[in-house]
């Protein structure tokens, strides 16, 4: 991929700096420091404590009741956390990263509500494992689709913290060379891949993990985003930290599908050019055994 289109890319977003941008291209994700309030995360984990108390009497001060559902989802109100008003630096965050908010599927007005994922120290009570292939958990997202390399239903994965994830706390574990390997696994199938075929109960088949090196377990604070490549193979962690920990993971829909043959090059989301730039070669084919199918 020439230089100067990176640049030009790089230099049509509004928010995220050269540096982040080139974070994201080289290792397929991006923490954005602060990117909201941290009144708001202590908000929503107030409401996921209420939740746990009230639905499963797990109690924020008896760390033996968080022994029931170690790994949970503790259930939102009906609160709307509308970006533009309250966190407008994730707001242009995500959307410097898809190309602009008019390539989302109904426009730029995202919402997150108060639903999180909590990880209640689990595995608390074993040596933290450092993260490596035969680990099982492994997977991309996507349960309710066919996958295709310009699938349009998961454009970009949304981690916003709101806890602090200090090192062996429950950060998710990401595998940062693997937007390559899976480039390239859809592109050998422009047919569509449906997520039945390749993942047993919910988990990739170990023939795309293994063929990463690159680990990272995400760690960040309290009102910071993460922003993840959809071809991102992740899996969840232990927690052995005595701390709890609670994120939400979310996905950005485009309205039509990702475009990896742009008449002007320039044109390219951060997202389609760091497949481009994983697997130039492999996106040519692609686009060719697609024409042959349709």
């Amino acid at each position: 991929m020439d230089d100067a289109v990176v640049r030009q890319v790089i230099g049509r977003c509004q928010e995220l700096t050269p540096a982040e941008c080139e974070e994201f291209l080289s290792n397929g994700f991006v923490v954005i420091r602060s990117a909201f309030d941290r009144r708001i995360a202590e908000e929503v984990v107030e409401q996921a404590w209420r939740s746990l108390e009230q639905d499963a009497n797990i109690l924020r001060d008896d760390r033996e009741s968080w022994k029931k559902m170690p790994y949970v989802r503790p259930a939102g109100s009906k609160r709307s956390i509308r970006l533009a008003e309250e966190a407008p630096r994730a707001l242009r965050a995500q959307t410097d990263l898809l190309g602009g908010g008019e390539r989302l599927k109904g426009g730029g007005n995202l919402a997150w509500g108060d639903g999180t994922v909590a990880n209640l120290c689990k595995d608390g009570d074993r040596p933290y494992p450092e993260p490596r292939p035969e680990m099982d958990g492994w997977h991309f997202d996507g349960w309710d689709f066919y996958h295709y390399l310009d699938s349009p239903e998961q454009a970009l994965l949304v981690v916003p913290l709101f806890s602090d994830i200090k090192p062996h706390s429950g950060g998710t574990l990401i595998a940062t060379d693997s937007i390559g390997v899976v480039a390239k696994f859809l592109a050998a199938h422009p047919e569509g891949v449906h997520p039945d075929g390749t993942q047993g109960g919910g988990y990739l088949i170990p023939s795309l993990i293994e063929q990463c090196t690159q680990f990272v377990e995400v760690t960040g604070d309290a009102g910071d985003l993460v922003l993840l490549h959809p071809y991102m193979l992740h899996r969840a962690a232990a927690n052995p930290s005595g701390v709890a920990r609670f994120i939400q993971n979310g996905r950005l829909s485009l309205a039509e599908p990702m475009d990896f043959n742009r008449p002007n090059p320039a044109d390219y989301s951060l997202v389609e050019l760091a497949v481009c730039v994983c697997v130039c070669v492999c996106v040519r084919v692609w686009h060719s055994l697609s024409l042959c199918l349709s």
